[in-house]
C-alpha cells in the first residue's frame, strides 16, 4: 500500500517470507539514489552499497548512534499532483499569514479605539 501525503509518502511492504512479526524500517525517499550516495561520500559519510529491491533502489547511512537510516529511490510512479499539492500548501500558508496579520492589525485597532473611548468618559 502507498499513501500519498503531500509532500511525503508512506508505504507499507510485506515481510520477507510473508509471516507475522518481521521488522519495521524507515526509509527516506530521494529522487536519485546514485547522486545521493555520491553526495554523502563527498562529505565522508559512508553509505551501504546500493541494492535493488522490487519497490526501489536502497542504501543506508549510519547515524552517530550506529542505527542505520534507509534511503531509497522509488521504482513506482509517484502520486499524481505532488507539485500542485506542494504549491497549494505554500499558497495556503501565505494566505494564513496574510489573514493573521490582518486580524492582529484589526485587534490592535479595536483595542486602541476602546482605550480612546475609555479616556473620553
Amino acid at each position: 500500500m502507498i499513501f500519498g501525503l503531500p509532500p511525503a509518502e508512506v508505504a507499507v511492504h510485506g515481510t520477507e517470507g510473508g509471516g507475522p512479526g518481521g521488522k519495521h524500517e524507515l526509509y527516506l525517499i530521494c529522487e536519485d539514489i546514485k547522486a545521493f550516495v555520491a553526495q554523502m561520500e563527498a562529505k565522508s559519510i559512508v553509505c551501504e552499497p546500493i541494492a535493488e529491491r522490487g519497490w526501489g533502489s536502497v542504501s543506508s547511512i549510519a547515524l552517530p548512534s550506529g542505527i542505520k537510516l534507509g534511503v531509497y529511490e522509488s521504482h513506482h510512479a509517484r502520486p499524481a499532483g505532488k507539485k500542485k499539492a506542494a504549491k497549494a500548501l505554500v499558497k495556503t500558508a501565505k494566505a494564513v499569514r496574510k489573514a493573521t496579520k490582518k486580524a492582529v492589525k484589526a485587534v490592535k485597532k479595536a483595542a486602541k479605539a476602546t482605550k480612546k473611548a475609555g479616556k473620553k468618559k
